[in-house]
Formats: structure tokens, sequence, C-alpha cells
């Protein structure tokens, strides 16, 4: 369950008592889209498994150049729901970004920062997935050359040149750009601390003093997700 009627509730009433002190009125319509794109993101996530597939390794030796592997074994339902979770972190992050950038967010300065540094978390695989034609493209710049092992089993060799992969295992997606390896978990509790930080502003949002209303407690906000309160 989530409380997001009694929430925009709170976010106008804490931004109103606000207003004369400088507060930016669009802190107030960021926040509302921040807490639908947080509602959504939950929605997708809760379906996550703990882990997307076995973390099976197959041992493959790898020495030739521009090479391809790409491995999503999933549904097309749960493709749809990672690939949009990754969006959505984005929108995240951007939002986070704009109201830092507003200014004057009083006590609601370090939970947004919070919620900023937990969605930036994905940084990687949101710009890898955001310029995914120039990875695939340029695998002068993104491919991996030399010797590198991966945790899912591949070995590539010294010889090895510009070669590409995208692979989810376990828990884990593996890519390669800018010539580096990189991996990062998207299972189900990887986005958590998401969450947690949204508890935070929730927190804050509604101490408000104008119109003081009884909201739910916080562990109803999100109310799967592990509390750090």
């Amino acid at each position: 369950m989530n409380v997001t009627k009694e929430l925009k509730s709170a976010i106008h009433l804490w931004c109103e008592e606000r207003i004369e002190r400088g507060i930016n009125p669009n802190v107030s319509r960021l926040l509302d889209h921040t807490f639908d794109t947080l509602d959504t993101l939950y929605t997708c996530t809760r379906t996550f498994p703990d882990l997307w597939t076995d973390e099976a390794k197959l041992s493959v030796r790898i020495s030739g150049k521009n090479n391809m592997i790409m491995s999503i074994p999933l549904t097309h339902e749960e493709y749809i729901l990672l690939r949009a979770s990754l969006a959505f972190v984005s929108d995240i992050y951007f939002l986070a970004d704009s109201l830092i950038r507003t200014g004057n967010l009083f006590e609601l300065e370090e939970p947004i920062k919070c919620l900023y540094n937990s969605a930036n978390k994905f940084r990687d695989v949101r710009n890898y997935y955001t310029h995914f034609n120039e990875r695939l493209a340029n695998l002068e710049t993104h491919g991996v050359s030399g010797e590198h092992n991966l945790k899912f089993g591949h070995h590539y060799t010294e010889e090895s040149e510009q070669n590409f992969y995208l692979v989810l295992n376990g828990r884990n997606i593996y890519f390669c750009q800018y010539g580096k390896p990189f991996e990062k978990d998207v299972s189900r509790n990887a986005f958590n601390d998401i969450f947690l930080s949204a508890r935070e502003l929730y927190q804050v949002l509604t101490k408000h003093n104008l119109w003081r209303t009884q909201y739910p407690p916080i562990e109803e906000l999100y109310y799967d997700v592990e509390t750090k309160f």
C-alpha cells in the first residue's frame, strides 16, 4: 500500500507554510511528480525476484575480435518491467537533481540529497542503456580488450580485442562500456535504498504545522521495504 493521497496533501501544506520564507513554488510540483514516479517504480520492482536467473557459470573462452554476446533470459513481460524500472530510476535522479538546484529546500535538503545518491547508484547502467546505440556501434571505444575473467564464467584472453557483452546472470547485469567491465545488481532489493530515502522525505513532509494532520505511520509507505528507522 502507498499513501500518495495523504502525502500530496502534506507536500502542499509543508510548502505552503514556507512560501514567505522563500521556497520555490516548483518544489511542490517536483515533489508531487517525484512521488508519482516512486510509486510506479515501487509497483514494478515488487514483482522482481531475488534472483533473475540461476547463478550458473558457463565457462567460455573468447580470444577473437568484435565478438558480441547478449543474453537476457527473461520473458517479454519481465524485460519490460526491468527496463521500465531503470528508466524510472533515471527520472527520479533527474527530479532530485532539479529539486537540489532550486535551492531553499529547508529541512528537505538532506533527504533529497539522500534520494539523489540512492538513484545515482544506477548511473552506469542507466547511461549504458541511454546510449545503447553508441555502445553497439563503437566497439573500439566500448568493447573490452585483453584478459578479463567475468563472474558468470566468460574468460577473455590476452589476445582478445574490442568484444561486447550484455548478460543477465543471477541478480546482476553485466555489461561493458568505455573499454571496461561493469556490473550492477538489478534484483528487487537493489532498489530498496531509493524507497528508504523516500521515507525520510515523508518523515519531514508530514511534520508541517499548518493544518496539523494525523498521517499514516511511515511503515505504510512502501511497506515491505526493510525499515531503518
